[in-house]
């Protein structure tokens, strides 16, 4: 099992102004690493609907996920 939860630095502006493209695209490759995945982006997309769902909501919103997998995807 792989870890996601990686660090986020925010950047100050005078910090921000000297991203280059390779670490910018660096920075948009671990955020695909860490979305990639058949269930990450459908809870996502749940998660963000405007209401909070609980464990059980969740499972009842995504029929096709397992409880084993919905955990997983959630750590």
């Amino acid at each position: 099992m792989t870890r996601t939860d990686e660090k986020v630095r925010y950047l100050p502006e005078s910090e921000a102004e000297t991203l280059t493209p390779l670490s910018a695209a660096s920075g948009v490759e671990n955020v695909l690493r860490i979305l990639e995945g058949r269930w990450k982006l459908v809870i996502l997309f749940h998660l963000f609907g405007g209401k909070v769902l609980r464990f059980s909501d969740l499972e009842r919103a995504i029929p096709a996920i397992s409880q084993k997998m919905l955990i997983q995807q959630l750590r």
